[in-house]
């Protein structure tokens, strides 16, 4: 703190070199550790010397400069990452996931844990992050470790265990199971990389301009973040997450939400409209189109049970994600290429949320089938727990059951497509939450070419969705009103970690990119290849991330 304080007092400059010859091999190594590439971490590690020179005349005392570092280098490996998820989408998690032992011996941990160590480590509290990064990342010894911290030797070796503990309990939030003893064998071997040289003098040279936005960003998020947790868990191998939510203020109506569905099939009657029209002409060729759903489960297999035998669905895709599964089920004849995931509800918001719907007796979300009765004797005479009988709704008929997991389940009826003359239970809808429904309307047919397919009042809002140009009989988007203080906070933390809402589909995701650069959406994560195939994510200025996936 004495060099830090004769910089920021007196703008010493030979005091602030060497307190980054002190740290630039630590805090470079936290960065490749994160990023994985050495021009991305020499950028993170002088953004975070740049925000420690701008903190320099209020950090309090006793501060501990190392700790501090550790934790502004992933608020600036997080800003340059900017919206990558870490917690990878399907396609990711297929080609690079697997469902490791426990245990693991050193090539283990360093493929499976070591990745996620420096995010964890930022989660932590200040005082339990410093004595990891003293004793681990530094490599001091505990005596050393107790110096540093003011304190005896045998509080010191208990501080550091507690952390550890704690660092163990993220970890496994996170899906990543591991325990203490490789935990912290694992920490010790991890790699410290001798800076490259000259970076020490970049960020010394940096200090005098170019670098102020880019510390400003970081010192910004840190603050911003406070002592909680730097990074908000989701569910493993999550990527979709959204289901139909109209609000408490139209609560009792949510259960009718396809009143007038017999309009699902009939040709749209309204091809004037502004939005709707002028996007159709406007995104020509884009061609997105929808192809997944989601439901929060409690347990991915009694919910895979039950969706299967019960309700008439068949698994589609089922591989590791991270210790949940990436686990799918489709339509057994008609559009089979239509998904349903079933989605562990293993974060915090999306318990809350899940709660909220239950509470309220609001459906998670809509299932279609071309008669609805028959399907729902069908599955009474299986066990399945009737809430809503069949009900007749304007031209549709509409009943509700609920699944393993306590979800009310709604189920619509409508006009068979193509391969559905035989009957059964198939999947429409997906919805995403909107700051503006009007807004989110030109966006996605303005901008995207999205075709507006249904839109009529329900209480003060409407119930609005979109299709695909190319696909007009696909899965729907529901464009809902956030109103609900759960749905809120839900769709809050899928922003801080960079969860995208949901994902559309395109042929070529290249030409898409430039196509909509062109027109101002703002892209957070460029086309990337993951795995077999390729990604990226953009702001649908309505609140939202939402992904891009080539076919």
């Amino acid at each position: 703190m004495d060099l830090l304080a004769a910089y920021g007092e007196r703008g010493s400059e030979d005091a602030f070199r060497e307190l980054v010859d002190r740290h630039v091999d630590f805090v470079y190594s936290a960065a490749l550790r994160q990023l994985g590439d050495p021009h991305a971490a020499r950028e993170a590690t002088q953004a975070a010397f740049l925000a420690l020179a701008a903190k320099a005349g209020s950090l309090p005392s006793g501060t501990l400069i190392g700790g501090w570092l550790h934790r502004a280098v992933h608020f600036a490996a997080r800003n340059l990452r900017r919206a990558e998820a870490r917690r990878r989408h399907w396609e990711e998690a297929a080609a690079a996931m697997q469902t490791p032992d426990q245990d693991d011996g050193e090539e283990g941990f360093r493929e499976r844990i070591q990745p996620q160590v420096d995010q964890a480590m930022a989660g932590l509290e200040d005082s339990d992050r410093d004595a990891l990064v003293l004793r681990y990342l530094e490599q001091k010894t505990v005596r050393e470790v107790a110096e540093e911290l003011g304190t005896s030797e045998e509080a010191a070796k208990k501080r550091v265990q507690r952390a550890l503990e704690r660092l163990r309990a993220l970890l496994v939030r996170q899906g990543v199971p591991v325990s203490v003893t490789v935990l912290a064998a694992g920490l010790l071997r991890m790699p410290v990389s001798a800076a490259p040289p000259g970076l020490a003098e970049a960020v010394i040279g940096s200090l005098a301009g170019l670098g102020a936005a880019q510390a400003g960003g970081v010192a910004e998020a840190m603050d911003a973040a406070g002592t909680a947790a730097a990074t908000t868990s989701a569910p493993a191998g999550a990527g979709v997450v959204s289901a139909p939510f109209l609000g408490k203020a139209i609560a009792a109506v949510v259960v009718l939400i396809i009143a007038g569905a017999g309009l699902l099939l009939r040709s749209r009657q309204d091809g004037g409209d502004a939005a709707g029209g002028a996007g159709a002409q406007a995104g020509s060729n884009l061609n997105m189109n929808i192809r997944i759903s989601s439901v929060l489960v409690d347990d991915q297999e009694a919910s895979l049970r039950f969706y299967t035998d019960v309700v008439g669905l068949v698994r589609k895709r089922d591989m590791p994600a991270g210790v949940f599964r990436w686990l799918t089920l489709g339509a057994a004849r008609g559009r089979t290429d239509l998904e349903l995931l079933l989605e562990p509800n293993a974060h915090p918001d999306a318990r809350a949320y899940q709660a909220a719907l239950r509470q309220q007796g609001i459906p998670m979300t809509s299932l279609g089938a071309v008669d609805v009765r028959r399907e729902i004797e069908r599955m009474r005479a299986l066990g399945a727990r009737i809430v809503q009988e069949p009900v007749a709704m304007g031209e549709s008929v509409i009943a509700a059951f609920l699944d393993p997991s306590d979800n009310r389940i709604q189920l619509h009826q409508r006009p068979a497509r193509a391969g559905e003359e035989e009957g059964g239970v198939f999947i429409d809808l997906v919805s995403i939450f909107v700051d503006d429904q009007e807004r989110a309307l030109g966006f996605y047919g303005g901008v995207l070419g999205m075709v507006k397919k249904l839109d009529f009042p329900v209480g003060e809002h409407r119930w609005l969705t979109m299709v695909g140009a190319g696909d007009p009989d696909g899965m729907q988007l529901v464009l809902e009103p956030s109103v609900n203080p759960a749905a809120l906070a839900y769709r809050s933390a899928l922003q801080r970690s960079g969860i995208p809402a949901t994902s559309l589909f395109v042929s070529d995701l290249r030409e898409v990119h430039a196509r909509l650069s062109a027109r101002g959406v703002v892209f957070a994560t460029p086309p990337t290849p993951m795995g077999p195939t390729v990604m990226a994510v953009f702001d649908d200025t309505c609140g939202n991330r939402i992904q891009l996936v080539q076919e």
